[in-house]
C-alpha cells in the first residue's frame, strides 16, 4: 500500500523525492515534440468521466516534479479503475513505477487516485493537462488496441 500511494503522489506531481534537481532539464527540453497543435491556444476545461476514458502518455512535464519524473502513462477505464506507469529517476537510473488502482473524479475535473491528493484534470480534445501542488503534466491521448 505504501508503494502505491507513493507512486500516486509521483504521478499526481506532488511529493516527489527525486534524486535529480529540477534544473536539470530546462524547460525548453520539456517542451512538446510531437504535439500536432499549439496547446497553449487549446481551450482547456473540466476533464468527465467518458472523455478520460483511454490510454494517455506524457509528452510536457513541468515544476518540482520534473527532475525525477521522465515520462508518466495513464491508462483510465470508464468503470472507475486506472494503471499508471511512471519512469522516474531512481539511485541507480531510471526505474518503473506502476500503479493500479481506481480512481473517483468530480464534476468540477478533480481527480482523487486513492490517496486523497487533489489533482486538477482538464482536457482540450486529444490533450489532457494533470496538475498539482508540485508541478503538472501534459498528456496526449495515445492509440490503444
Amino acid at each position: 500500500m505504501a508503494a502505491r500511494l507513493r507512486l500516486a503522489r509521483v504521478a499526481c506531481l506532488l511529493a516527489v523525492s527525486g534524486c535529480i534537481a529540477p534544473s536539470v532539464l530546462d524547460a525548453e527540453a520539456r517542451r512538446p515534440v510531437d504535439a500536432a497543435v499549439d496547446v497553449a491556444t487549446l481551450a482547456f476545461v473540466p476533464v468527465t468521466a467518458e472523455a478520460l476514458a483511454g490510454l494517455w502518455r506524457s509528452i510536457e512535464i513541468d515544476g518540482a516534479a520534473a527532475g525525477a519524473l521522465l515520462e508518466l502513462h495513464w491508462l483510465f477505464e470508464r468503470d472507475g479503475r486506472c494503471t499508471g506507469a511512471a519512469l522516474v529517476a531512481g539511485e541507480t537510473g531510471p526505474v518503473f513505477q506502476t500503479l493500479d488502482g481506481r480512481f473517483t473524479l468530480a464534476a468540477d475535473g478533480t481527480l482523487d487516485l486513492g490517496d486523497g491528493q487533489p489533482i486538477v484534470a482538464r482536457i482540450a480534445g486529444e490533450y489532457l493537462r494533470l496538475a498539482g501542488a508540485e508541478g503538472g503534466v501534459l498528456l496526449k491521448r495515445a492509440a490503444f488496441r
